[in-house]
């Protein structure tokens, strides 16, 4: 089951970010399995989406597998910078922030589908 943990709208766009979780298990030493078998830490699957607010087409995603975190917020919040990942000077780009990466990605799939609907060609009577 996927849940929608954070929307953005513009005038035509909403892009959202889902959770779900999530079993696989990149872990070494057990250490990690441990912590999400004791509830301390939570493992999810994470995708980005952006629509297209008129119509709910989907129309670009970015999405990455298997995130540990002891709170989800984080991956969200601290990757805008609002907690202890924000690992910059003032005025500088966030480091290490996969969030904001996936947000530019899904944007960037969503501008590369509109520009190909912007070149196709249909009769008028056609729809």
């Amino acid at each position: 089951m996927r849940d929608t943990v954070w929307t953005f709208k513009t005038a035509q766009f909403r892009i959202t970010l889902e959770l779900s979780p999530s079993y696989e298990s990149y872990d070494g030493d057990g250490e990690i399995q441990r912590k999400l078998n004791d509830g301390e830490y939570v493992q999810f699957d994470s995708i980005v989406r952006v629509f297209h607010r008129d119509t709910g087409a989907e129309i670009g995603f970015d999405s990455l597998g298997a995130s540990v975190y002891d709170e989800p917020s984080k991956f969200w919040s601290e990757h805008r910078g609002l907690g202890t990942y924000a690992c910059r000077k003032e005025g500088e780009p966030l480091c290490g922030s996969y969030f904001p990466q996936m947000v530019r990605e899904a944007c960037r799939e969503a501008r590369k589908a509109i520009a190909k609907l912007g070149a196709l060609k249909v009769r008028e009577n056609a729809l």
